[in-house]
């Protein structure tokens, strides 16, 4: 209804330039108001100053953007002008109007019909004096011009901090899908957000958030992955792929949390001793690659518990105590860095009493 509306208001049945100011000229100056029926409800409009060009033909706007809408039967008799309009797709209406113009006064009326309802414009006006229709059509076209430009800047800001949002989450709510499909204000986006979104689907971060969100508790409470769906993502298609490249790269955190069988695999041929007492730890050349094979996810989370699921820097001082329980079974009791035979841990121990000795 708001569209008809809109589109009632487009095609006023003259060709007026309106203006918050004029000046001097040889064109025509007038009054005019605008006054909506809807469904028995009247809608009166302020009075606005418009320049008429003098003596030219008071004909409908047929400068729509609306494609849809064609005017016909546009005739002159005397000083009154008739025409129609037809307009089809979504928002179909018919109407017809007339404007009957003095030297001093004119008078109209434009009848609309939809499925909806019928609709009435009626218009009056009252010369008031004289404009240059040339020079205010100029400014009007600035005015709208850079009201356009505005527009479109703040709807692309939309749009685009929209789409970083819903791609960087997989997509929640109806809200967020409704903005990218049919006639809404982002749906020209949705080919950007859909390339956006498999790119960050094939990244390390990327299918780690969404496998994360994916068996997240929310994600049961509303609507999760539209995103995925809309462009046909699949996250257990895309792995062995991931899998394969993350080896490749060795981002050993990527294989420990989401690769079970390539992160077994490099485990048993590299890592087979490693954490036991006397073996091979953290500082060894495997040691870092070890324990992120050891890792149910990235930092010994669940899949998905952290940003860095590639093969960067574990923090120092992190040791295979560091590791999950279920991994930790697979090691004896007396882990490394803690045995009593432990020459490390003794020295530690020693450190611990002295410091205790002393008050620091």
């Amino acid at each position: 209804m708001l569209k008809l509306v809109k589109l009632l208001a487009a095609v006023s049945p003259l060709l007026l330039v309106t203006v918050p100011a004029w000046s001097a000229g040889s064109d025509e100056l007038w009054d005019m108001t605008f006054a909506m029926d809807m469904g028995g409800m009247t809608m009166p409009s302020p009075t606005i100053k418009s320049c008429i060009p003098k003596g030219g033909q008071y004909k409908p706007e047929d400068k729509d953007k609306n494609k849809n809408c064609k005017l016909s039967d546009y005739k002159i008799s005397g000083n009154t002008v008739s025409w129609k309009m037809e307009c089809t797709g979504k928002e179909a209406m018919t109407g017809s109007g007339e404007i009957t113009k003095t030297a001093t006064a004119m008078k109209g009326v434009f009848n609309m019909h939809t499925h909806e309802m019928d609709m009435t414009q009626n218009i009056s006006g009252k010369l008031v004096g004289t404009c240059d229709a040339a020079e205010q059509r100029q400014k009007m076209n600035k005015v709208a011009t850079d009201i356009k430009q505005r527009v479109s800047d703040t709807t692309r800001q939309t749009c685009e901090s929209s789409m970083n949002r819903e791609v960087e989450s997989g997509g929640y709510g109806e809200a967020g899908s409704m903005l990218f499909h049919g006639d809404q204000l982002c749906a020209s986006y949705q080919p950007q957000l859909c390339k956006q979104a498999r790119a960050y689907a094939d990244s390390y971060k990327g299918y780690a958030t969404y496998v994360n969100k994916r068996g997240a508790p929310e994600a049961k409470l509303m609507k999760w992955g539209w995103v995925l769906a809309d462009c046909k993502i699949d996250l257990d298609k895309s792995l062995p792929k991931l899998c394969k490249q993350a080896v490749a790269e060795k981002a050993w955190r990527f294989v420990g949390g989401y690769c079970p069988a390539e992160a077994q695999a490099l485990s048993d041929q590299s890592c087979a001793e490693f954490g036991m007492a006397r073996s091979p730890d953290y500082s060894k050349p495997n040691g870092p690659m070890c324990l992120a094979l050891r890792s149910k996810g990235a930092n010994g989370g669940s899949p998905g518990d952290s940003d860095d699921v590639g093969s960067g820097p574990i923090p120092s001082g992190r040791s295979y105590s560091s590791m999950s329980n279920d991994n930790r079974k697979a090691a004896p009791a007396q882990d490394a860095g803690r045995g009593s035979d432990n020459p490390a841990a003794q020295a530690m121990d020693a450190v611990k009493k002295l410091k205790g000795m002393f008050g620091f």
